[in-house]
């Protein structure tokens, strides 16, 4: 599947992490769905909490309704980190309609010099 192609794949997000590079500190709200979808909200899409699949724990979030690539499932980051500080994003992603195809991670950033978006590229196999 081209890369064009993961606009229109739906896929399950069982497990998010962003965390401190050198420590166990997670700063995302309900990191891994247990409370079904707290925390989290939909990028001009669906999201909804699932109980299977998982990769671990009882939960995952399901996101559907994607006619783009930059749709998906997002959670503010706003007063969770510090300036200066590393920070190590780890996750499970399952594609229900295709085997494989590039996952990406962006990050939004809002300033007094607008809005900009930084985007990378995982590849999913």
């Amino acid at each position: 599947m081209s890369f064009k192609g993961l606009c229109k794949s739906q896929f399950f997000l069982l497990f998010l992490s962003l965390a401190f590079a050198y420590g166990d500190s997670n700063v995302l709200t309900n990191p891994g769905f247990e409370n079904g979808t707290a925390g989290w909200s939909g990028r001009s899409c669906s999201i909804e909490a699932v109980t299977s699949p998982v990769h671990s724990g009882s939960g995952g979030a399901k996101v559907s309704g994607r006619t783009e690539t930059w749709q998906g499932i997002k959670q503010s980051m706003l007063g969770k980190m510090v300036e200066g500080e590393t920070y190590q994003i780890q996750g499970w992603v399952r594609l229900e309609n295709a085997s494989s195809d590039a996952v990406i991670v962006s990050f939004e950033q809002q300033d007094d010099s607008g809005t900009n978006y930084r985007s990378h590229c995982y590849c999913h196999r």
